[in-house]
């Protein structure tokens, strides 16, 4: 059996680029899978099917157990996202008690089952244990071995925790799968309801040793989420059976086996062949710089994913969500399409500001097994209301049609990428972090890494222009996954031995901790209100006898907001006590900042223009009152002191001309 499994970031400089390898969801295969019969609750009719929440039961092995920071892993990041995924899912149909697991059947048989009795059995008797993944699963967590399909040979009923509907088993093993030194961990789900076809448990497995230690922590809430999403439905091994709204059966099935009928998906005969009415293959025409070619694309088109992504997108036409078709066999068909969703929760790479949307809830409700909260999706500004093109074309066309109209082209961008030290950082779409353009010269050669036979027709940028420059054909996204399209690449700060510093994340407090009043030249606030401002490229650094230097970080900066009607409306919090009114009245007043940090004696020389108010704040928070003096930078003085004593001066620094 194969797993899925997901990759993360490699620090490997003081201001280093967030990459990250994609996650490789497999699934595991599907000849082994146990069908598990449970008891349900019974339907009243064909629309209500007594739903109840999804409750996790937890067993965590021995190998879990024996990590340094076991605890602080499953307190921090493995409940809360388990507790997240619990609030926002409801089943369809949920059993009358917690759930069992059958026993695995020796000889490698599969349980089987007769037409019209829904109880699994093992024929040639049942192995000593029975895993999930690699965990054994223990005895009380198993029904007794059945060997017909009479009830009565179960000599008695083992006893389960209560309160669960769905078995998650977390175990820290090493692996062969752990050799790969990238890796955080794998999963998969193990047992499916017969009835139903829902998976009803599945494993984690992380590949943590004891004596590693781990750089950042808080990338496990995102590698629980993500594989959570895999195990529950969004996972190739389950398309083939999902059932429409009423319990139907998407994909045909075999009247004797119940299981789908359309054969294999491949070869290695790992996959059922899913129904076209799940996901369909369509080829499309493919515009770049170097012509127009054939693109196969898979889509997923159950209705209610539609639904959203026609919204979401702003297409109505729209035949269907593309599903990843980069990175080979458990990246394709596994997540979504990252060039149209980037930094979506189910898209193949890791990224630090990464949301759940309403097209992955739609996509699990989609599955026939839960019924979504959609007030817990988060907002994905990458594709929102990008229109047709965007959603359905190359970004070579959709880049051009902006051009054309004298649009922006995000979620895209067009500025090459030299080297750290002369980036322009950028804001990312939804302002929750900022980074560099990753459009980058990928020369091709035989020895490149980067060596890619698409890149002449997927990424290929040239022809268009930057600041009235031709792009240079050699130009290309980094990030094949995105189909080489370039994109805002949010960036890490390292410390000289590689531990993570600080990041580009507005809303992560950690950030704050790691600049001094005499380091942060940009003033920046990180927390939970902060966002992303664009700020001037020429910030300037004044030191003694007119010495001057550019600031570390130009272009970008992370600052609090709140939103005021007292005040003028919006108010940005910069560091060291400062703020900014950005009056609601006034249409982005420009904001100059002439500053001296008192412990570094240096002058801060820049400027910034206020956000809209009503893009971060409501109307009625937007004052109108224009007589506030929107434009001009001053002290927040908790007790009416004055400022003799702040680490911030606001005048330049005596000496500095």
């Amino acid at each position: 059996m194969q797993w899925y499994c997901i990759y993360f970031i490699v620090i490997i400089s003081h201001l280093d680029i967030v990459t990250c390898f994609p996650c490789h969801h497999l699934g595991p295969d599907a000849r082994t899978i146990i069908r598990n019969f449970v008891e349900l609750r019974p339907v009243r009719s064909k629309r209500d099917a007594d739903p109840a929440r999804l409750s996790f039961g937890i067993y965590l092995d021995p190998s879990f157990d024996k990590l340094p920071n076991s605890q602080q892993i499953k307190s921090l990041y493995v409940d809360p996202a388990l507790k997240f995924i619990e609030e926002a899912l409801i089943i369809r149909r949920s059993p009358t008690k917690s759930i069992k697991l059958d026993r695995a059947c020796k000889r490698s048989a599969v349980t089987s089952r007769f037409a019209g009795n829904d109880t699994s059995f093992c024929p040639l008797g049942c192995k000593n244990v029975t895993y999930c993944g690699p965990v054994p699963i223990p005895s009380e967590y198993l029904n007794d071995c059945r060997i017909s399909p009479s009830l009565n040979d179960t000599v008695k009923e083992n006893v389960t925790k209560a309160g669960y509907n769905f078995l998650i088993f977390l175990s820290a093993i090493l692996t062969k799968k752990c050799n790969d030194a990238t890796i955080l961990g794998y999963s998969a789900h193990c047992q499916q309801e017969t009835f139903t076809d829902q998976p009803i448990a599945g494993f984690i497995n992380f590949c943590l040793r004891p004596s590693n230690t781990i750089q950042d922590l808080s990338q496990l809430a995102y590698f629980v989420k993500h594989e959570l999403m895999h195990i529950l439905g969004f996972s190739p091994s389950l398309y083939a059976f999902f059932r429409d709204k009423n319990g139907v059966p998407i994909t045909p099935r075999n009247p004797i086996t119940g299981l789908p009928n359309l054969g294999w998906v491949n070869h290695t005969k790992r996959m059922y062949q899913w129904s076209d009415k799940v996901v369909k293959t369509a080829v499309k025409n493919w515009t770049s710089a170097m012509g127009t070619f054939n693109k196969t694309v898979h889509l997923v088109v159950t209705p209610t994913v539609l639904r959203y992504a026609r919204e979401y997108f702003g297409c109505r036409d729209l035949e269907g969500v593309e599903l990843e078709d980069q990175g080979g066999l458990g990246v394709s068909l596994s997540h979504w399409e990252m060039r149209i969703l980037g930094n979506e929760l189910m898209t193949a790479k890791f990224m630090n500001s990464y949301v759940i949307s309403n097209l992955t809830l739609a996509f699990l409700e989609d599955t026939g097994w839960y019924l979504p909260k959609y007030s817990l999706a988060q907002n994905l500004a990458w594709g929102a209301n990008r229109g047709c093109v965007f959603s359905t074309q190359s970004c070579y066309s959709y880049m051009t049609q902006q051009l054309t109209k004298g649009g922006d082209v995000a979620p895209f961008c067009l500025i090459p990428h030299k080297n750290s030290l002369e980036d322009i950082f950028t804001c990312t779409p939804d302002g929750r972090s900022f980074g560099y353009c990753n459009l980058v010269n990928l020369t091709r050669d035989s020895k490149s890494k980067f060596n890619h036979s698409l890149y002449t027709y997927l990424g290929n940028t040239s022809r268009l222009r930057h600041e009235g420059k031709i792009i240079p054909q050699n130009y290309f996204g980094k990030v094949d996954l995105t189909d080489f399209c370039p994109f805002i690449q949010e960036v890490t700060w390292s410390t000289s031995d590689g531990m993570p510093k600080r990041s580009s994340i507005c809303s992560d407090p950690r950030n704050s901790k790691a600049l001094t009043i005499a380091n942060n030249y940009n003033l920046e606030v990180y927390g939970s209100n902060s966002i992303c401002i664009p700020i001037t490229s020429n910030w300037t650094l004044l030191g003694k006898n007119s010495s001057t230097y550019d600031a570390p970080i130009r272009g970008a900066g992370c600052y609090k907001h709140r939103c005021d009607q007292t005040e003028g409306g919006l108010v940005i919090e910069m560091a060291g006590g400062l703020q900014v009114s950005c009056n609601g009245g006034v249409q982005r007043p420009l904001v100059n900042i002439s500053i001296c940090l008192r412990e570094s004696a240096l002058t801060v020389l820049g400027s910034f223009r206020c956000p809209e108010c009503t893009s971060l704040c409501d109307e009625t928070a937007c004052s109108t009152n224009t007589s506030l003096n929107s434009n001009v930078i001053h002290p927040f003085l908790k007790n009416g002191s004055i400022c003799s004593r702040s680490p911030i001066l606001i005048q330049p620094c005596p000496g500095a001309n």
